[in-house]
């Protein structure tokens, strides 16, 4: 159970940084291919703010999805947390109830 948890945390952790690389490629690959046209100024004016808007969908998008795994991974580490918190007391209880028995023989 615990070596799965690390597993989907590292998976999480690749794909959020893959699509950060992604988001980057983009906005750089654009911005290049946007400068290096040859295009009046107004045309490329239009093109840039186009460009932008894309952009900040796309950031919308990945910040999004960013921030839900970001709130799945906060979640299973409550979780675990509760889990680890019962077992300790579960743990403790039985030691009590092994001390006392212990005692009274």
């Amino acid at each position: 159970m615990h070596e799965a948890y690390n597993y989907d945390t590292h998976a999480q952790a690749h794909s959020s940084g893959f699509l950060y690389g992604v988001l980057l490629g983009s906005v750089v690959g654009a911005s290049l291919a946007l400068l290096f046209a040859p295009k009046a100024g107004s045309e490329l004016r239009t093109d840039l703010a186009d460009a932008t808007s894309r952009i900040r969908r796309r950031a919308g998008e990945a910040y999004s999805e960013a921030s839900s795994a970001m709130g799945d991974m906060v979640e299973k580490g409550r979780s675990a947390v509760r889990r680890g918190r019962q077992g300790a007391t579960d743990t403790v209880g039985s030691a009590s109830s092994f001390d006392t028995t212990s005692d009274a023989h």
